[in-house]
């Protein structure tokens, strides 16, 4: 009797443990329940409320050197071109300088003769001198050192060995200037200068674009270019021997003789438009004068 009392006691025991732990259990779920109701219900925090506040550090306060102010240099006061707008009710434009030009005389030339490179050859004795290739025709300023009873030539050879011209044929030494290639001859093309000589020589090619302009005195044979208008020319020869006067001209030049003489002679002749070559042969001195001289 009593044993049962005892076990029953003990059952009652375990049940009112039993209920007390679900009560409590079932308040432990209540409470989080409510805790996540409540977590929800919150007001999100803002992203700035989930970083840690970071106070920042203090940085000096600048002064006036860090950022020097930069007080500008005043400017020259620039010089004021006129322009257009500000000149006088009336007064035209300045045309603007003219870019230097060729000579037409000088471009005439160019363009019927052709250019190159000055050069020069020399030499000893007889010799063969290859001309300028491609060059139609050229100034040969030519010296010769000889005996005064020994001949200086210089002829003109094509490119099948024949004479084309004598350019000069005199005795002992000479200076002076003279030209081949003036007129074209069909189908021969000036290849070698022919030189016969009892002494020391020297011949410059250049361009017969480069002969001087100057209408002048001279001594010798020489090749000037010509551009002004058809006129009057005072002739003067000087020499005892032969003196000519020869131009060519125009697109397909051929020999014009303007005068020949022999001995002390002074004269007008009348004289062609250029652009053209004048061509002195002289063995001595002589003047030419645009225009008639009246002294």
């Amino acid at each position: 009797m009593s044993n049962y009392s005892t076990d029953r006691g003990s059952r009652s025991a375990r049940v009112a443990w039993i209920v007390t732990a679900i009560i409590a259990g079932i308040a432990v779920v209540a409470v989080v329940i409510v805790l996540v109701i409540a977590n929800n219900n919150a007001p999100a925090p803002s992203p700035t409320d989930s970083k840690p506040t970071v106070s920042p550090t203090q940085s000096p306060t600048r002064t006036s050197t860090a950022t020097p102010t930069v007080t500008p240099t005043p400017s020259p006061t620039p010089t004021v071109t006129p322009s257009p707008t500000t000149k006088p009710s009336g007064s035209s434009s300045p045309s603007p300088s003219p870019s230097p030009t060729t000579n037409p005389t000088v471009a005439w030339a160019t363009s019927l003769y052709g250019t190159f490179s000055p050069l020069t050859a020399a030499g000893t004795g007889d010799s063969h001198v290859a001309v300028p290739v491609g060059v139609k025709g050229a100034l040969l300023t030519v010296t010769n050192n000889g005996a005064d009873d020994q001949e200086f030539q210089v002829e003109v050879y094509n490119q099948f060995g024949k004479p084309m011209s004598t350019l000069i044929d005199v005795m002992g030494d000479y200076q002076g200037t003279v030209a081949y290639g003036l007129t074209s001859q069909l189908g021969s093309t000036p290849t070698t200068i022919l030189i016969t000589s009892s002494g020391n020589w020297s011949i410059e090619f250049a361009p017969i674009a480069s002969a001087s302009m100057e209408i002048g005195a001279g001594n010798s044979d020489d090749v000037l270019l010509y551009g002004g208008e058809a006129g009057p020319m005072t002739v003067q020869s000087l020499t005892s021997g032969a003196f000519t006067l020869t131009t060519y001209a125009g697109n397909k030049p051929v020999a014009n003789v303007v005068t020949t003489q022999t001995g002390l002679w002074t004269g007008q002749v009348d004289f062609p438009a250029g652009p053209l070559v004048l061509v002195v042969s002289s063995d001595g001195a002589w003047n030419l004068h645009v225009g008639v001289d009246n002294k």
